[in-house]
């Protein structure tokens, strides 16, 4: 039994370096070719996952039947929300690889390129934030390549308080060879990542001391809180409702929008305030949360990650 335990652990070490060895070996041809050619490759590579997991296609057709009967419903109609299931799932698919690529390249690029792609709408909520010394609860969802997020202390202007001072909640993932470099990654632009590991004094700490800390809304929770997405009940986060009722950060949307395919634009919005020491505030503050997410995600589908299962519980 011993030496059986101990074959599994050595092939799964020799999985996992493999997996590393072939992620590492593709970064490095993507940021070595043109970004038009990179994109080509995503959007390849998207086509063949849709290709390859009919599991997930199931999971994504699920998703997006619910979104269309809940926008038709609210008389809601875009060229998105009116195509074809099916065809939108393949868009998904390809559209999220893309998104990926291009999240992926930009994180390894210097700071003259990343403002070439990247552009802030308004950053006058956070001058003002900066003003009054409030720390900042960003809410950001799965969509578009929102992995940029860990380049706003990048993008933003160098006298604002936050430079440097941008954290993140992420997942780790299963390799921890692949976790630990994209975890690399994503922090050599300044940013600070928290995991669940990091237990949740830490963030309440970091965001005490004025930082800015970007929180998903939308991750998939197996005990989550109920509340209507789509017009049905999805377990969803209480952790940005949590790290506001203990801190008293500013809550604020971060919203990417596709100019073109090799352009993006930041925004930030303000959620409605409401007094989350309540009961109706803590609901309304969780229901505004959905609101905008269904918004956003019904403004241009495809570019959502459509991958999780919200809906079981």
């Amino acid at each position: 039994m011993k030496e059986a335990g101990a074959t599994h652990k050595k092939r799964g070490r020799i999985r996992s370096v493999c997996i590393f060895s072939i992620f590492y070996l593709m970064h490095l041809i993507l940021i070595t070719l043109p970004l038009k050619v990179s994109l080509s490759i995503g959007r390849c590579c998207g086509h063949l996952l849709y290709l390859c997991f009919p599991r997930r296609r199931k999971i994504v057709l699920k998703n997006i039947q619910i979104m269309k009967a809940w926008a038709q419903s609210k008389g809601l109609s875009n060229s998105s929300l009116e195509g074809e299931a099916a065809d939108l799932a393949k868009s998904i698919f390809v559209q999220n690889l893309e998104n990926f690529i291009f999240a992926l390249v930009m994180m390894s690029k210097p700071q003259a390129v990343i403002k070439k792609h990247l552009h802030f709408k308004n950053f006058e909520v956070i001058e003002k934030a900066a003003q009054d010394n409030k720390s900042l609860l960003i809410l950001f969802a799965h969509k578009g390549p929102w992995e940029l997020l860990t380049l706003t202390s990048q993008l933003l202007p160098d006298d604002l308080l936050y430079r440097k001072r941008v954290g993140a909640i992420y997942r780790p993932l299963t390799n921890p060879l692949v976790d630990r470099w994209i975890k690399q990654i994503r922090e050599k632009n300044g940013a600070r990542l928290f995991s669940r590991e990091d237990g949740f004094l830490t963030m309440f700490r970091f965001l005490k001391a004025g930082g800015a800390l970007f929180v998903a809304v939308d991750m998939r929770m197996q005990q989550g809180e109920p509340v209507l997405l789509f017009g049905k009940p999805a377990a969803s986060t209480t952790i940005p409702l949590k790290l506001e009722k203990m801190t008293g950060a500013l809550p604020l949307f971060f919203v990417l929008k596709k100019i073109n395919p090799r352009q993006w634009e930041i925004a930030f919005e303000e959620l409605p305030p409401v007094d989350v020491h309540t009961a109706e505030g803590e609901f309304a503050f969780l229901r505004n949360m959905n609101e905008f997410l269904e918004h956003m995600i019904a403004d241009n589908p495809i570019d959502y990650f459509f991958f999780q299962d919200r809906y079981k519980q």
